[in-house]
């Protein structure tokens, strides 16, 4: 609600334990992974750095992992779905047919503006906190573990936690102490504004485009993709106005 001196003068419950339900992106992501793995899907962490149509509907995907090692292999179809560096591995690989995953872009807040803080107590006892913005108009690095959070920010951070809980949340103070930092782009489609899911050419397919969004929905976007894959048909939900 309304702030007089820093200090809400209303406040209204998000939901129940009937209602509402909280994961922790990691180790949900990890837990995905694991039961892929036990129905046989083969998990490989590398940066595809080509694709080549073999003429016959398929394609040979070749890929680097962090040692330097090449893997390639044949595939039908390829999903572009790779958070705020989409655009750029789609122009890479596709040039001129990269259409719609093309136009997935990182977006960060512009330099010098902050955001609301957003906090989440989670059972293990850790509270996850973020919102503190950009300080900073770098450019999306090539891989993720180069994004880095600024001293700047992360010194608001702990701020707003000082602020919100200084019994135990301020770090400063030794109330608590920092057990991690992060910094994130955000999947944005610069013609839509909304997630984009579903085929763009020839055993091409596109999931992308989720912004804050991508744990909550990514799931079901996971979903409707792999219906419109192998039935043809979305019939989970109505992503008609999400589709290509």
């Amino acid at each position: 609600g309304p702030r007089a001196n820093g200090v809400p003068d209303a406040q209204s419950l998000a939901g129940t334990t009937d209602t509402t339900a909280q994961v922790t992106p990691g180790k949900f992501t990890a837990v995905l992974a694991e039961a892929a793995k036990e129905k046989g899907v083969q998990i490989s962490i590398a940066t595809v750095t080509e694709l080549h149509d073999m003429g016959d509907g398929t394609r040979e995907v070749v890929a680097v992992d962090d040692n330097g090692g090449r893997i390639t292999f044949i595939a039908t179809d390829v999903i572009f779905s790779a958070g705020p560096w989409t655009g750029r591995l789609a122009k890479k690989l596709l040039g001129d047919k990269a259409g719609p995953a093309g136009d997935i872009q990182p977006r960060r807040l512009p330099s010098g503006v902050f955001g609301e803080p957003e906090v989440y107590p989670r059972p293990d006892g850790t509270v996850y906190i973020c919102g503190g913005g950009s300080s900073t108009d770098d450019p999306l690095p090539e891989k993720c573990k180069q994004v880095k959070a600024t001293d700047e920010l992360v010194q608001k951070l702990k701020n707003y936690a000082a602020f919100l809980s200084p019994d135990f949340l301020d770090i400063d103070k030794k109330k608590a102490s920092l057990e991690a930092t992060q910094a994130c782009y955000r999947p944005n489609s610069v013609k839509t504004g909304d997630p984009v899911i579903g085929k763009f050419g020839e055993g091409l397919w596109i999931a992308s485009g989720h912004q804050v969004w991508g744990i909550n929905n990514g799931p079901g976007t996971g979903k409707v993709l792999a219906e419109l894959m192998l039935d043809g048909k979305a019939t989970s939900a109505d992503i008609s106005a999400l589709m290509p």
